[in-house]
């Protein structure tokens, strides 16, 4: 199975299925509850400015996907790079383990210091134009970020071979995880972001801080990182309470 078959469903929900997330997720009555960022309501003119950025947003990272296949499509044409397949489900899940841990650890470093840095910021600036978070915020920023970002998971399964499957497998879980982190409201439990057993898993409050404050929660899959680090933002513990308590009363 040609690895462009799953970068262009990657492509696909990019510029297609995004927008139906995000009408679903603002008609759902009980997602509508658990709404994070109310007190930055934006007029119909800036919601319409943003969805069109969005759009545009998404098809940059559609180039950007399309050169990250393109490239591997040659290679493997010419017999430069090559993937096992047939491997049983126990090896396709000790796969990507390997690769959840790695590329935490590689986007974290990557959004703090590249991305926030000072020769990544004009790359990633586009992607924090989306003030109020929507699924298709997480797939709007520019096309040499979907590269570097994208390109990760080929490039390391041809270097630790992994199955296609595998492969198919991360993509199906980053897009999951992209409309995740985006959502733009909270449907973890309230608990999550404080039980010692779950807190260290990303939640849509969790990044979206990062939308509000920046220089702060740049995990990709967990909050592992910057727990470790010591980025998690002063007041985040206060804005869970605030969102649990806004949720009890029912004011959101």
């Amino acid at each position: 199975m040609k690895i462009i078959i799953y970068y262009g469903q990657k492509i696909g929900t990019s510029v297609v299925v995004t927008p139906t997330y995000s009408i679903c997720h603002v008609l759902h009555p009980w997602i509508k509850n658990r709404k994070i960022r109310y007190d930055h309501e934006k007029t119909d003119l800036f919601r319409s400015k943003q969805i069109r950025r969005e759009f545009l947003g998404g098809v940059y990272a559609s180039l950007g996907n399309l050169v990250t296949t393109m490239a591997i499509e040659a290679a493997e044409a010419h017999n430069l790079i090559k993937f096992k397949s047939g491997s049983d489900a126990a090896t396709i899940a000790a796969e990507f383990a390997v690769y959840f841990v790695l590329f935490d650890l590689y986007y974290y470093f990557l959004h703090r210091f590249f991305l926030h840095g000072k020769y990544g910021w004009w790359i990633h600036s586009y992607h924090h134009k989306s003030v109020v978070l929507s699924p298709a915020a997480g797939f709007s920023f520019h096309a040499f970020e979907s590269i570097i970002t994208g390109g990760f998971s080929p490039l390391l399964g041809y270097l630790l071979t992994f199955d296609k499957k595998t492969l198919m497998v991360i993509q199906i879980y980053g897009f999951l995880n992209t409309v995740f982190n985006h959502l733009g409201y909270e449907v973890v439990p309230m608990w999550w972001n404080k039980w010692w057993g779950t807190k260290w898993f990303m939640s849509s409050l969790f990044h979206e801080v990062h939308h509000q404050k920046v220089a702060c929660h740049y995990g990709g899959f967990t909050t592992v990182w910057d727990r470790v680090f010591g980025t998690v933002h002063r007041d985040f513990e206060a804005k869970v309470d605030d969102l649990a308590a806004r949720c009890t009363k029912g004011d959101v």
